[in-house]
């Protein structure tokens, strides 16, 4: 929905403290943003708009020469494994959650980056899933990477997964009362102390590369030393997305006892159970 230097959960009330974000979903978040206004007001850019005001938002993607890129879309999976359904609750009010690589990368005995917070990968339009995953930017190259198929996209491809384990405790405190599932983000269990198993929450952003240009060198905002201006690290290590809540709260009990809790269920984008667009929003 638009770009912005504001980050209401890390730097709430403090315009402009924040690197380069895109923001996706609530149409007026902002540096002010709180769980009511997210809730009441703006638009959306989601499907079933107004249903869901949930603000989404990452670090911007820049090109080698430093020009933001604008995604082609940005799918966010609600989620459950086996050990999860039946089990699943609907976010509580006010839930605020970081995926933050610097506090939670991988589990210590995982080489494989899927289990990563964060990971990106070349793929084509026409299923290209079998690329390999990496912690940092690719090089994506459309003249080399895709099958040659008229009117293939080259996209790179980022992923953004989050804690989904709750204690019950205050849920805008996301660094004290959500932890990670046991084993593997796909497990769907959750340890002792925080038993409330919330869905299993994905980003997978989709950035366009251009036929005769290429990813290499390009950055997230976040990658920057901001005190210096210059990249200090692997580019997109340090990767990590924002989700402040703003279902409506109808809607969301719906999907999750329609989609998230029954066994089977594939519900596609946008649907609210069954698979049948009778049940569309």
């Amino acid at each position: 929905s638009h770009f912005s230097y504001d980050d209401p959960i890390v730097y709430p009330g403090k315009p402009e403290a924040a690197h380069l974000h895109m923001n996706f979903g609530n149409t007026n978040t902002n540096a002010y943003s709180t769980y009511d206004t997210i809730v009441n007001s703006g638009g959306s850019t989601c499907n079933g708009h107004e249903l869901n005001r949930t603000a989404y938002w990452t670090p911007a993607m820049l090109n080698a020469n430093g020009i933001p890129q604008v995604p082609d879309k940005i799918v966010v999976y609600y989620k459950t494994q086996d050990n999860g359904v039946g089990k699943v609750q609907p976010y509580p009010e006010n839930m605020q959650i970081v995926s933050d690589g610097s506090i939670n990368r991988s589990w210590p005995s995982k080489s494989d980056a899927s289990n990563d917070i964060g990971s990106f990968k070349c793929i084509n339009s026409y299923g290209g899933d079998k690329a390999k995953l990496s912690e940092t930017v690719p090089g994506c190259n459309p003249a080399t990477d895709i099958t040659p198929n008229i009117g293939a996209k080259q996209y790179l491809e980022q992923n953004i997964k989050f804690n989904q384990c709750w204690n019950g405790l205050d849920a805008s405190n996301y660094k004290a009362n959500l932890t990670r599932p046991v084993n593997s983000w796909y497990s769907n269990v959750c340890p002792a102390s925080h038993p409330i198993i919330l869905p299993e929450l994905e980003f997978r952003i989709f950035y366009i590369v251009p036929v005769g240009q290429t990813s290499e060198g390009w950055f997230l905002s976040s990658d920057v030393d901001r005190a210096t201006g210059n990249i200090n690290q692997a580019r997109g290590y340090s990767a990590h997305a924002d989700w402040f809540g703003g279902w409506n709260k109808d809607v969301n009990k719906m999907w999750v006892d329609r989609c998230t809790n029954i066994g089977g269920t594939d519900c596609y984008d946008g649907f609210l159970g069954g698979s049948t667009r009778d049940a569309q929003f």
